[in-house]
């Protein structure tokens, strides 16, 4: 569903998209909706939740199955799926820049402010989590991997 959503915006921007005019139409003839539901929470509505969490707990270690809020506790799960992802990802363009390095020529197939990847023998997933996102968590002082 997201996919389709991303694809209708690039093709309403004018910009490269695999959505055709034939297909919105197929799609909103089964009643598709190209905008998310209302009252879907953003990012920053979910590290408002996180703030609140901690005050009542004291942490940012909310459990994954977190009874009174589950997606709260999905959302911090995701979040540290999304930092694995992006360190792995930056990791491998410092080991392509050193044997780019070793050999004299370039890549920037990748943004590492971003956190997304564009190719260049990378993982291929993109990752929403960027290094605002990483500074205002650890600001709350938000744990990357936790200790069993």
């Amino acid at each position: 569903v997201n996919k389709q959503r991303v694809e209708y915006k690039l093709l309403q921007d004018g910009k490269k998209s695999s959505m055709t005019h034939e297909r919105v139409i197929k799609l909103e003839s089964v009643g598709f909706v190209w905008a998310k539901r209302k009252g879907q929470p953003t990012w920053d509505e979910k590290y408002h939740q996180l703030i609140e969490y901690k005050r009542k707990h004291g942490d940012c270690l909310v459990p994954t199955k977190y009874e009174v809020n589950p997606a709260l506790g999905r959302w911090v799960s995701t979040q540290r799926a999304q930092y694995r992802m992006m360190m792995d990802q930056q990791q491998k363009q410092r080991q392509r820049q050193q044997e780019q390095g070793q050999r004299g020529g370039k890549d920037c197939s990748s943004d590492s402010e971003s956190g997304s990847s564009s190719g260049g023998g990378g993982s291929g997933k993109k990752t929403a989590m960027t290094m605002d996102r990483v500074r205002k968590l650890e600001a709350l002082g938000f744990v990357w991997r936790l200790q069993f």
